[in-house]
């Protein structure tokens, strides 16, 4: 249960972070960082994040770090900044949150580069903080937006995403051959979208050179999202503007019906009960504007898709090592774990650590008297009220914070989080809560 995260700060002092391009609290960062079966709950697992004392945490998400959580962070000697790009580059704190946009950060295509950092320099920055811990660190880099762009089966948006990644990579690799002590591990969690160079409907493909193949995506200036953000935000009058700017081409007749019969598109000029697929070309035709224009794009290529969900292919594994140590041939995730860990003297530990950190409160109280409050609104979570001989303890799960005394008046900060799953209603609590009750 407990992340290598978790286990080397805990363990070895080592600073840690996340850089991401989604909401901070989206699958990847929180599986390195929280603690829930249901990677929906935000509510859940934003302040399982933020008092899992990460030091830095650079991505998307402004909307969801709330106050209390913006409290903490700054209590804690935390910069935070929320759509502050000067103010990030400007930190010389080594804690820091740094976030962008609502919610996900846009694609590396569209971004305003006044407004919103790329993953590189989010990277660099990164590094350059927790570097400065002479213990080590550890951190995450997602390139998160590859994957919904492949579900969305954006061809622009997979590359574009995929070659900014891959300048974060450069970074990484860059700073551990002359760190001389840092290992880098580059993979993905699974396949996506059944992406092909060729498709059986564009005749010849295998005998196109490279800049055929690629010439047409390389000189698109947004991604099927950016698309739908500029056709959305003007006239319909403006569409063959907008694309032959921004894509080198115009609309046919037959296309520009199917676009006006996309169900979310604001300002098409046929009334919305009106649009259907008969009245549009089907092979274009989508219910949303944003598979519409993937469509498009990925008509003017001859690149394919099997699918908008997960594949079950072999992925893709690199990685450094500084004494040449590899993970060579075929590895599941479990195996990369395990190396990981291995590599930084923690094989086996995060197993004894879970059993540490997070027991059951039904195992852990046993002897004690306690009560399970529910929780008064649909946004509250429930309370554990603990009875000692001497003491009583108040325990609110998803923090890192305890309270002691009847009126819950002293603050007792904790090395990690508590976890409550509600499925079975437990509280996850460390082996050493119960010397707060003595």
């Amino acid at each position: 249960m407990i992340t290598l995260l978790e286990a080397m700060r805990l363990v070895q002092n080592k600073a840690t972070g996340l850089v991401v391009t989604c909401e901070f609290t989206h699958a990847t960062p929180a599986d390195c960082s929280a603690h829930s079966y249901s990677r929906k709950r935000y509510d859940w697992i934003a302040p399982q994040i933020v008092h899992n004392d990460v030091d830095v945490v650079m991505g998307g998400g402004v909307s969801l770090l709330d106050k209390e959580g913006e409290a903490y962070l700054r209590s804690r000697g935390y910069s935070v900044y929320r759509d502050d790009l000067a103010g990030m580059r400007a930190d010389n704190n080594g804690k820091m949150w740094a976030l962008f946009g609502k919610k996900e950060m846009d694609y590396d295509l569209d971004r305003d580069p006044a407004q919103q950092p790329a993953l590189e320099e989010m990277t660099r920055k990164a590094l350059e903080k927790l570097s400065k811990n002479e213990n080590g660190f550890f951190l995450m880099v997602e390139g998160s937006k590859v994957d919904w762009a492949a579900h969305g089966n954006d061809p622009v948006g997979m590359l574009t995403e995929y070659v900014a990644f891959d300048k974060a990579c450069a970074v990484a690799l860059d700073f551990a051959k002359k760190d001389g002590q840092t290992l880098v591990v580059v993979v993905p969690d699974h396949g996506n979208s059944g992406f092909s160079l060729g498709r059986r409907d564009c005749k010849g493909y295998d005998k196109l050179t490279k800049d055929q193949l690629f010439s047409f995506v390389t000189g698109v200036k947004n991604t099927a999202q950016g698309f739908v953000n500029k056709l959305n935000a003007a006239p319909s009058t403006e569409v063959q503007k907008i694309f032959k700017e921004n894509a080198g081409f115009e609309l046919t007749d037959e296309e520009l019906q199917a676009l006006y019969n996309c169900k979310d598109y604001k300002n098409s000029p046929i009334p919305e009960a009106d649009r259907t697929e008969k009245e549009s070309l089907s092979a274009l035709y989508s219910n949303s504007l944003y598979g519409f224009v993937a469509k498009l794009l990925t008509s003017k290529t001859c690149f394919g898709f099997t699918t908008g969900g997960h594949t079950g292919e072999d992925v893709i594994l690199a990685a450094y090592h500084p004494q040449g140590t590899l993970p060579i041939g075929v590895n599941t995730n479990i195996d990369l774990h395990r190396y990981m860990a291995s590599a930084v003297g923690l094989l086996g530990k995060p197993d004894e650590l879970t059993q540490e950190y997070f027991v059951p409160h039904t195992e852990l109280l046993k002897g004690y008297k306690y009560t399970i409050l529910p929780a008064k609104t649909e946004k509250d979570n429930p309370t554990l009220v603990v009875k000692g001989k001497k003491q009583q303890l108040t325990i609110v799960p998803f923090t890192n914070i305890i309270r002691k005394g009847k009126k819950a008046n002293d603050e007792i900060r904790l090395s990690t989080v508590i976890v409550y799953v509600d499925k079975n209603n437990t509280f996850y609590l460390p082996r050493s809560i119960t010397k707060y009750l003595e």
